[in-house]
């Protein structure tokens, strides 16, 4: 069974081919892996040359492994990624119009089988390539849209990571405002409370 995190329900599974869940150790100054790489978000770009979309073979068993390539590509571009980004980066590429149950599902069984995972209350986060059992996370600030700017997308790693980066103190509308988002609703505004309590407070 999964063993508890310091968040309810949160979790780490540093390979995904091993059934295992391990105690993720305590947050680190922003450094290691991604102290030195700029702080704007990148977002994965799947040209059609290198990763060609077929809508029609989508569903197929033999599409798998052009799908995992996207997966591949995305999760270690934009790591670490919120499932629902995730899936919609893909859905995306193969013009669907909206991502559904099958569809999401697809999706989210090979990248468990490709890239680690943390798991919290707001859903997945898949983690870059040899990144997720460290969980030295980038601190993203820039260059976010509307859509990656919404809290329950970032995980709680990053959104330490960016308040050690700027160096803010423990008011959440602060931490929102480097995010960039200019008004926090009450369940955003619950989230980051509860993140940076839990760092100032590890035991509780």
């Amino acid at each position: 069974r999964p063993a508890e995190h310091h968040l309810a329900a949160d979790r780490i599974v540093p390979n995904a081919s091993r059934g295992e869940a391990l105690t993720p150790p305590a947050p680190t100054p922003v450094g290691g892996l991604f102290g030195d790489i700029d702080a704007g978000y990148s977002c994965a770009t799947l040209d059609g040359g290198r990763y060609p979309a077929d809508p029609d073979r989508f569903y197929a068993e033999d599409y798998e492994p052009r799908l995992s390539a996207m997966i591949d590509h995305v999760i270690d571009t934009e790591g670490p990624i919120h499932e629902d980004v995730l899936v919609r980066r893909i859905a995306r590429h193969h013009g669907f119009q909206r991502a559904g149950r099958q569809i999401r599902h697809i999706v989210i069984e090979i990248a468990k089988g490709r890239r680690g995972r943390t798991q919290e209350d707001v859903g997945l986060f898949f983690w870059s390539q040899g990144t997720v059992k460290e969980q030295r996370a980038p601190a993203r600030y820039k260059n976010r849209d509307d859509e990656l700017r919404a809290v329950e997308y970032i995980c709680q790693e990053e959104l330490r990571a960016i308040k050690a980066a700027l160096s803010l103190s423990d008011d959440p509308v602060e931490l929102a405002r480097a995010l960039g988002i200019a008004r926090l609703n009450q369940g955003a505004r619950k989230r980051l409370s509860k993140v940076l309590l839990t760092e100032a407070n590890p035991d509780i």
